[in-house]
C-alpha cells in the first residue's frame, strides 16, 4: 500500500515537470522564430510599411497584391520550419514587388491629383446619393486610369484620369442641383400640408 502511494506521489510530481518542459520547449521555439523573423523580415517589413503609407493597395493594387502574397508565403514557411533559402527567396520577391508598388502609387497619385480632388468635392456634395449615375461612371474612369497606369500605359491613363476628373465635376454639379431640388420639393410639400391644415374645416367634438 505504501509502495503504491509513493508511486502515485512520484507520478504527480513527474507530470507537471513534463508539462513544464513542454511549455519551455514551445516558448523556446517561439522565441527562436521571433528572433529569426527579426533577422529575415527587416527589409520586407520596411517595404510593406512604405507601400501601405503610399496607399499602394489602392493605387497599385496588382503589384501590392503580388508583394503581399510573397510576404505571406514567407511567413507560412517560417511557421512551418521551411529552409532559410526558401524564406529568403519569398522575402526578396515581396520586397521587390512592394517597392515597385510604392513607386507606382506615388506616381499615380500625382497623375490623378486633379481627379482625386474632384472626387473629394463630389463626395462632399453627396454625389453618390444625389448623382449616382454620374458618380459611378466617374469611378469607373478612375479605376481604369489606375489600372492603365500600373500597366505602364501612360497616355491611356492620362486620358482616363481626365475623364474621371470631368465625370466627378459633373457629378458634383448634378448632386448640388438634385439636392436643392429635393430640398425645394420638401419645403413645398410642407407648405402645402400647413396650408391644408390651416383651411381644413374644424370638426366639433
Amino acid at each position: 500500500m505504501l509502495a503504491l502511494l509513493g508511486l502515485a506521489l512520484l507520478l504527480s510530481f513527474a507530470a507537471p515537470t513534463a508539462d513544464a518542459a513542454a511549455d519551455n520547449g514551445a516558448k523556446a521555439t517561439a522565441n527562436n522564430n521571433s528572433a529569426l523573423r527579426g533577422q529575415l523580415f527587416g527589409e520586407a517589413d520596411t517595404q510593406l510599411a512604405a507601400a501601405t503609407a503610399s496607399q499602394a493597395e489602392q493605387f497599385a493594387p496588382a503589384s501590392f497584391a503580388q508583394g503581399s502574397k510573397h510576404y505571406r508565403s514567407a511567413e507560412k514557411s517560417l511557421q512551418r520550419g521551411r529552409s532559410i533559402e526558401k524564406i529568403k527567396a519569398s522575402l526578396e520577391k515581396a520586397s521587390q514587388q512592394l517597392q515597385r508598388a510604392s513607386s507606382i502609387a506615388v506616381a499615380a497619385r500625382e497623375l490623378l491629383s486633379a481627379a482625386l480632388q474632384a472626387r473629394e468635392d463630389a463626395a462632399a456634395a453627396e454625389a453618390a446619393n444625389f448623382a449616382a449615375r454620374e458618380w459611378n461612371e466617374a469611378e469607373k474612369h478612375l479605376a481604369s486610369a489606375i489600372q492603365k497606369h500600373e500597366a505602364g500605359r501612360s497616355p491611356a491613363a492620362s486620358t482616363r484620369a481626365a475623364s474621371a476628373e470631368s465625370g466627378f465635376r459633373s457629378a458634383e454639379l448634378v448632386a448640388i442641383k438634385n439636392h436643392y431640388l429635393a430640398e425645394a420639393r420638401r419645403l413645398i410639400a410642407n407648405a402645402e400640408k400647413q396650408k391644408v391644415a390651416k383651411f381644413a374645416p374644424q370638426t366639433l367634438t
